[in-house]
């Protein structure tokens, strides 16, 4: 649900309340799980920029606006979690990209897959290596 929200922003360049609201009340979202889903979508589109510069700097030789929409709007959402984390949940890595690579097979294809498992373990592992400091994920050299 947060993967079609995502890629409807991306390509309609919708407006992300609207679409949310919407959403929450076509697919009937349990109130419990509203705040979840609002914060998660509310949280990706305000890191955005953060998030672009993430995914151009571990997808070597990429530039944002040369990736499939899909892969971008997975990106996105995976590295929102591995990053800033899900309102106080801590996010459990291998689950994160698995989730990523199914759904970039299954809306953009098995090369997709293998892409943003690169990408996504690259930065798992800086994060391992070096904890979470988001001037270490967008620097420009790699130390």
């Amino acid at each position: 649900m947060t993967f079609v929200l995502l890629f409807q922003v991306e390509v309609g360049m919708q407006d992300p309340e609207k679409l949310l609201e919407k959403s929450i009340q076509r697919e009937e979202v349990e109130v419990p799980d509203r705040k979840f889903y609002r914060l998660l979508v509310r949280g990706i589109c305000s890191q955005t920029d953060i998030l672009d510069r993430i995914i151009e700097k571990y997808a070597k030789g990429w530039k944002v606006s040369r990736i499939a929409r899909a892969d971008i709007t997975i990106l996105r959402m995976a590295i929102y979690e591995l990053v800033f984390g899900l309102s106080g949940l801590e996010a459990d890595p291998p689950v994160v990209i698995n989730e990523a690579v199914l759904l970039a097979k299954k809306y953009s294809g098995i090369e997709a897959g293998r892409f943003i498992n690169g990408i996504l373990g690259n930065i798992n592992r800086l994060i391992e290596k070096k904890g979470y400091d988001i001037s270490k994920l967008t620097a420009k050299d790699d130390d």
